[in-house]
């Protein structure tokens, strides 16, 4: 008789379907330790490296602007990466904090490294993301943001290709303000982390301090209490049978426009077209959208907590050691 394998969910309710021990193991690796996938911190001074310099790694990096190669370092340490950059004015950290097995590892290092700097140094980018079992197309064409006219303008979806230029390998970016400055990013996970496929992300970027909805990294633990898809939603669209004459035609509209669009750009441009009857045109189609049962805070909320809670290993307590993260 044939052994069925035994399904294990994880802690992602976006990917509750199920996978065995092997996907198991790729799902619960470095990217998915912590539901951020890029901090930089800044501040003025110089970082004292002396017990860092044997995690040096000798992989090269890229400089940003306004920073060289002297005094700048890529360290390599749980099986992560910790970039350090300095100029005569003060560094610039970049870390990924999903590639860290806990906060308390990471809190602990960032604590090693900045020393005194540390009550002072300043989040100025922070990438919070959310994993969900869908195709990219499928959530290009659901994804929809609502925001109050007044208080922000939105920018629409706009896509781009890599050099590839293959449709699996294409993003797109949601501005709620600027592009550069606060913004959505929707990509295909499969193919740039190795998901189980269909994977996308869903990635909120703050790109300046100001909009990061933590700036100290003292606070970093209220992340839990955030959400950064406050506004977002996933929509299908259920049996459309009940559809006839001017309706049907309307929705096959629709269905023409979000194919090309995105489904929040299509009702933008549909409302803009006739802002006083549109609500009383469209009303049966809008009836026929749902919510798809995909809960993006939770499951932001539950790949954080996992993370803070988590306790270090023996290992990683004698790294600490080392580099005075743990005093005796």
């Amino acid at each position: 008789m044939r052994r069925s394998k035994k399904k294990i969910d994880t802690t992602d309710e976006s990917y509750r379907s199920g996978y065995s021990t092997t996907t198991k193991a790729l799902l619960e690796h470095k990217v998915f330790n912590c539901p951020c996938d890029k901090i930089f911190i800044n501040g003025l001074g110089e970082l004292n490296l002396e017990r860092f310099i044997k995690f040096r790694s000798s992989t090269p990096i890229s400089f940003p602007r306004g920073y060289s190669s002297a005094n700048s370092y890529r360290f390599g340490m749980f099986n992560t990466d910790i970039m350090v950059y300095q100029n005569l004015r003060g560094y610039q950290i970049q870390i990924n904090p999903s590639e860290f097995r806990s906060f308390e590892i990471m809190n602990l290092t960032l604590k090693a490294l900045l020393r005194s700097n540390f009550d002072n140094a300043l989040i100025s980018k922070m990438h919070l993301f959310v994993d969900v079992r869908r195709s990219l197309e499928d959530v290009y064409n659901s994804i929809t943001v609502s925001l109050k006219r007044k208080t922000m303008k939105y920018t629409p979806a706009k896509q781009k290709r890599t050099k590839s230029g293959r449709p699996e390998e294409i993003s797109f970016t949601m501005g709620f303000g600027s592009e550069k400055t606060d913004c959505l990013k929707i990509y295909n996970s499969h193919t740039k982390h190795g998901l189980p496929k269909p994977s996308t992300r869903i990635e909120r970027q703050y790109s300046k301090a100001r909009f990061c909805p933590v700036t100290k990294l003292a606070d970093f633990q209220k992340l839990l209490d955030v959400d950064p898809f406050k506004n977002v939603n996933l929509f299908s669209i259920l049996d459309t049978s009940v559809l006839s004459g001017v309706d049907l035609l309307r929705f096959r509209l629709m269905q023409c426009m979000r194919k090309s669009i995105g489904l929040h750009e299509t009702f933008a441009r549909l409302r803009a077209d006739d802002p006083k009857h549109f609500n009383r045109n469209f009303r049966k189609i809008v009836s026929l959208l749902t919510k798809v049962k995909i809960n993006l805070k939770l499951s932001y909320r539950n790949k954080m907590a996992g993370f803070l809670k988590r306790r270090m290993s023996e290992d990683e307590i004698i790294t600490l050691k080392e580099i005075g993260g743990i005093y005796e």
